[in-house]
C-alpha cells in the first residue's frame, strides 16, 4: 500500500551518522505515527535495528526506503531489535524468510518470549484477570485482549524465540566503524536493550528514552517491580556520556540527563 505523496515526502532515509540511517516506517496508531527503525550499512553488513509492524504498509516503506541508500530486504545480514513489542519486531519473519539475516535480541527477552510461548493461554487468561481486579470493565477487556497485536501475532515470538544470537548486558557488538556497548534497560519491556556508542557519543535508546512521551512502564510477573527497574534503568542511562539520543519514535534530541530528570 502506497502512502498519499504529500505523506510519502515525510519519509525519506536519513543518514544521522556515516553509514547509519534512520527509516521512519508508518505506525497505525496516532499517537505514535512512525517508528524509527535504524539500518547500518558496511563493506559486506547490512544490520537493521527494529523493523515495524507485520503489515504490508510498513514493508513497502521499508523495503521503499531502503532502496534509497541502494539496499533491498533480501541483502539484511542482521536483524537487532531492542525489545519485543509488536512495533518493533512486527516484520522479523517476513524479513528473515527473504533474507536468511541473522536475529540478535537480548538474553532477556528470549527468557520472557518463550515464556510466553510456554503459557500462552494461560498467560492472556491471567494478564485479564489482571485487569478486571484492577476495575477495568469485562467487556472493555475482552476487547483490548482481542485487538492486540501480541496477541493476534504468535507466530513473531515464535520466532524471537530462536534468535541467532543473544546479548548480554554490557556485552561489545562491532558494527562497521561502530562498536557499541550493549546496556541492559529493563522497564518498558523485559529485555528491553539500548546500544552505546561511547566513541561517538551517542545511544541508540529503543523506548527507553523519548523527546516528550513518557514510555508505559509494563509489569511483567507479580513478583517482578516493573517501575523500580525502570528507575534504575534510567540512572544506569544517566550515567553514559551521551550528546546525542536516537530513539524508536519523535525526534533526535540532545541533553539526556534532562530528559531523564523530566521522567522520573
Amino acid at each position: 500500500t502506497q502512502l498519499p505523496k504529500a505523506k510519502r515526502e515525510l519519509y525519506k532515509a536519513k543518514e544521522v551518522f556515516p553509514n547509519l540511517f534512520q527509516l521512519r516506517i508508518p505506525l497505525p496508531i496516532p499517537a505514535l505515527k512512525h517508528l524509527n527503525a535504524y539500518l547500518i550499512r558496511t563493506e559486506d553488513q547490512y544490520v537493521l535495528i527494529d523493523t515495524g509492524m507485520g503489515t504490508d504498509e510498513a514493508f513497502g516503506e521499508l523495503s521503499r526506503q531502503l532502496a534509497e541508500i541502494g539496499v533491498k530486504p533480501e541483502n539484511l545480514t542482521e536483524i537487532l531489535v531492542t525489545h519485543f513489542h509488536i512495533d518493533h519486531v512486527g516484520l522479523v519473519p517476513r524479513l528473515r524468510k527473504l533474507s536468511g539475516a541473522q536475529l540478535v535480541v537480548s538474553a532477556e527477552t528470549t527468557e520472557a518470549v518463550q515464556l510466553v510461548i510456554q503459557t500462552y493461554e494461560s498467560y492472556w487468561k491471567n494478564l485479564m484477570n489482571t485487569y478486571k481486579e484492577t476495575g477495568v470493565p469485562t467487556e472493555l477487556v475482552e476487547q483490548m485482549v482481542k485487538t492486540t497485536p501480541g496477541y493476534l501475532y504468535q507466530a513473531v515470538y515464535l520466532e524471537l524465540a530462536r534468535p541467532s544470537r543473544t546479548l548480554k548486558d554490557g556485552e561489545k557488538i562491532s558494527i562497521g566503524e561502530y562498536s557499541f556497548q550493549t546496556i541492559l534497560t529493563p522497564g518498558h519491556a523485559p529485555g528491553h536493550i539500548c546500544l552505546y556508542e561511547p566513541k561517538q557519543r551517542f545511544l541508540m535508546a529503543g523506548d527507553h528514552l523519548l523527546p516528550t512521551i513518557t514510555p508505559h512502564v509494563t509489569q511483567w510477573l507479580q513478583e517482578t517491580n516493573a517501575l523500580a527497574e525502570y528507575l534504575d534503568s534510567l540512572e544506569k542511562v544517566r550515567k553514559l556520556d551521551v550528546d546525542v539520543v536516537l530513539p524508536s519514535h519523535e525526534e533526535l534530541f540532545k541533553n539526556h540527563r534532562k530528559r531523564i530528570n523530566e521522567l522520573r
